[in-house]
């Protein structure tokens, strides 16, 4: 994710620092680690390695990134957009908290939760009261995806498509679920995904989607996929959730899994900029509802209807009053818990365009069925 377009940095330093003076920042300090990549990288457009990276970015005067490993200088200065790159401790932030406070008394604070009592000590040394939470500025800067975003995003559509078609590949009886999990993961990586945040089920009757585990795929059963790949951190990653039959599915099958494409179908079909987020739930809910399912669109069998994924959050709930804007982006998924066949997974991601919705997956709707090889 080098290859960014002249512009991208300064407009996005240009929207932090907006949401920095309504909120009454001097400066930010964006704080991240391995397994919490997309504050950081959002900011530094770089991928963490090691204990932690954090970045300093002053209302007005150029930003800085402290990283922890002095073997990955060369890569930080290749891949992030931000000049001025230091080393610190990874675990001591007192000299990134020293830089933050020459700017003013008051910092926008991301990720504190995930920081140490030393950590956050060393921010009350600097700062006293004067330290604010920080993740509101850079939400709102980060739900508006740029044109070099959705193009990524769109990436991330078609390997969300070609893990889903690896998996339909490799399906077979006696194939354990992790091990359907790394073939798809393979194919995924191979085609130039970072990462993917898998859940998979196979089984009858299933509840839920969960991470893969040993259970072995039987004739008969149904897979449920909830496929995550991502470039670079998890706000740039597309969801495809869908369903796959071992063997013939039977009538009422397909018959409940037509109804979740009907929810699908309709949901997408009204998404254009302005329309409140909290009635693409809402129809979902009234089409699955009205056959009779109305208590299985409420906790706790179903949460929500889609959300998004990393910075930018937000939920697809009956009560969102949130309007869509052109270039959000997020999963639209009926997915749902039903009592003649458990549950079954139907969704994929979309960007609001200026004038309705745009699919990042190419795959069909439909319940797929996976003839029978035996081995």
């Amino acid at each position: 994710m080098k290859n960014y377009p002249a512009g991208e940095a300064e407009n996005r330093f240009a929207a932090i620092r907006r949401g920095m003076e309504e909120d009454g920042l001097d400066v930010m300090l964006v704080y991240g680690t391995q397994w919490k990549l997309e504050n950081v990288h959002y900011v530094a457009n770089y991928r963490t390695l090691g204990v932690s990276a954090c970045v300093v970015l002053p209302l007005e005067q150029d930003p800085v990134l402290f990283i922890c490993e002095p073997g990955d200088i060369v890569r930080a200065h290749d891949t992030s957009w931000i000049k001025d790159i230091r080393l610190y401790d990874g675990r001591d932030i007192s000299g990134p908290a020293n830089l933050a406070r020459n700017y003013g008394g008051t910092v926008g604070v991301v990720s504190l939760g995930i920081m140490t009592t030393e950590q956050r000590r060393a921010l009350g040394k600097a700062f006293g009261d004067g330290v604010r939470n920080g993740l509101r500025v850079l939400d709102q800067a980060a739900i508006i995806k740029t044109d070099w975003e959705k193009e990524i995003l769109r990436e991330c559509g078609k390997l969300a498509d070609i893990g889903f078609l690896a998996q339909i590949a490799s399906i077979r009886p006696g194939l354990r679920e992790f091990e359907l999990a790394a073939d798809m993961n393979e194919a995924m990586i191979r085609a130039g995904a970072d990462d993917n945040f898998q859940m998979l089920a196979a089984g009858r009757d299933l509840s839920c989607m969960h991470v893969p585990r040993e259970s072995a795929i039987q004739p008969g059963d149904l897979i449920l996929a909830e496929i995550t790949p991502m470039k670079g951190c998890i706000t740039y990653a597309a969801q495809l959730c869908r369903t796959a039959k071992l063997g013939e599915a039977t009538p009422v099958e397909r018959e409940k899994y037509a109804l979740l494409v009907t929810a699908l179908k309709q949901a997408l079909a009204i998404i254009k900029p302005g329309v409140r987020a909290g009635d693409i739930a809402k129809i979902q809910n009234g089409i699955i509802g009205a056959q009779g399912y109305e208590q299985y669109c409420r906790p706790p069998y179903m949460r929500s209807r889609g959300h998004n994924f990393g910075l930018g959050q937000f939920e697809l709930t009956e009560d969102n009053d949130m309007k869509l804007r052109p270039g959000m982006c997020m999963v639209v998924h009926p997915n749902q818990y039903l009592p003649e066949t458990g549950y079954l997974a139907c969704g994929e991601m979309v960007l609001v365009t200026e004038t309705g919705v745009e699919r990042l997956s190419r795959l069909t709707m439909k319940l797929y069925e996976v003839e029978e090889v035996t081995v």
